[in-house]
């Protein structure tokens, strides 16, 4: 049984995409979407390579994150593995906890990028869209794309960011 999305979270997986669509046109890499049965959004970043990219959005309750990241665990090939999470304390510390439980499984958590949103982000508001569309974006570049154009992706640098900053 299928669980409504909230307009956030349907704004979120959305404004993903279309960010990184907007700067494949600038052909510093290629896209092409992947299957969405399994996650939230996902695509193909190519450059002189491919790289499979998963992102999952946990937007409601923080009981989910659980499902949401082992989910991006299970699909075996993914390169990059995208959460947006409503930043509050309860997702933040939740979050700490699996990454700490999955650490000590032997999970390697550098293909992991998480993207913290204002947990007061209203999507029928259109300057929450433009605020958020625009925090993604920057965040989007400066932690995925550059390291893609780059380079850094692939080499082993950590991608994981607990710290809130929205």
């Amino acid at each position: 049984m299928d669980v409504a999305e909230s307009p956030e979270h349907q704004f979120l997986k959305e404004a993903f995409l279309q960010t990184l669509s907007t700067f494949s046109s600038l052909r510093l890499f290629g896209l092409t979407e992947m299957h969405r049965r399994t996650f939230d959004f996902g695509c193909n970043i190519e450059r002189d390579w491919t790289m499979p990219l998963a992102g999952q959005v946990g937007w409601g309750s923080r009981d989910g994150l659980d499902k949401d990241i082992r989910t991006l665990f299970a699909e075996e090939g993914v390169a990059i593995r995208t959460l947006v999470i409503k930043d509050d304390m309860a997702h933040q510390l939740r979050l700490a906890e699996i990454v700490k439980a999955l650490e000590q499984r032997g999970y390697e958590l550098f293909s992991l990028k998480v993207f913290p949103i204002a947990a007061d982000f209203d999507a029928d508001r259109e300057d929450h869209r433009t605020a958020v569309q625009q925090k993604l974006r920057d965040r989007i570049v400066e932690d995925l794309l550059f390291n893609v154009v780059f380079g850094g992706i692939g080499s082993g640098l950590p991608l994981v960011r607990l710290t809130p900053d929205l």
